[in-house]
């Protein structure tokens, strides 16, 4: 306990110690009479309430300081190099995307849309459907990603699907960023036990139903029959 819980636990302790008095208490031969003011009978459990709810009231005070200001939080997932590092190896299908307006759209298993980290901890793949793209990451102090696109492949969609076309707007959120561009994109990951969150550009992408990748090597193509958890293990 620190200098300053002490502190504090006597003078909250020391505040409900003045507000007990003497005519409050209830003693053994019954309660005390104050000089000119009648005797009352029948409220002789108040004082030991109102010094139980003090005792409550203080190990209140202790828990919210012990707890520190990070005391919302729970202990399960995170951020941070040891969180990103645990990714790789796995697939995730895509279940749902907050765009940048705000709206939350909800991706079905059929749509195939998912990514997956390569075991060597510099790749990852992003696809929706037969479109696949293939990128390099890099990881810094924070733990948030850099997203260096190599490619993509696949026929891409032409169709009107709204939770198609939000698919393909993320994923390409996460790769190339809704400008398009080639050099790095920054993308910040939450991972929990069952949930990995990737954030880019204004989209929101929560991922579920983790996955091992195949123990052989993927083909950079995402087409269907091929080893890559983002074209087999969605459809």
């Amino acid at each position: 306990m620190t200098v300053e819980l002490e502190a504090r636990l006597r003078d909250a302790l020391r505040l409900q110690a003045d507000e007990v008095t003497l005519a409050g208490l209830r003693f053994a031969d019954g309660p005390r009479v104050v000089p000119g003011r009648p005797a009352r009978r029948g409220l002789t459990w108040l004082a030991p309430a109102a010094i139980a709810v003090c005792v409550l009231a203080v190990a209140g005070v202790v828990a919210v300081i012990a707890a520190g200001p990070h005391s919302g939080r729970t202990s399960a997932g995170g951020s941070g190099p040891a969180a990103v590092a645990s990714l790789a190896g796995t697939g995730w299908r895509l279940d749902s995307v907050r765009k940048p307006d705000g709206s939350t759209v909800a991706i079905p298993a059929r749509v195939g849309a998912g990514v997956d980290f390569e075991r060597d901890h510099t790749r990852l793949g992003a696809g929706v459907g037969t479109s696949f793209t293939d990128a390099r990451y890099t990881v810094t102090d924070a733990g948030d990603l850099v997203v260096t696109p190599i490619g993509t492949t696949g026929s891409g969609y032409a169709g009107s699907d709204p939770a198609v076309l939000t698919a393909v707007d993320a994923m390409t959120a996460i790769t190339y960023g809704r400008s398009g561009q080639s050099s790095g994109q920054p993308v910040s990951v939450d991972v929990q036990p069952r949930l990995l969150r990737l954030s880019a550009d204004g989209y929101v992408l929560s991922f579920a139903d983790k996955l091992p990748l195949a123990t052989t090597s993927a083909p950079a193509t995402g087409a269907p029959g091929t080893s890559s958890p983002v074209a087999s293990l969605h459809t």
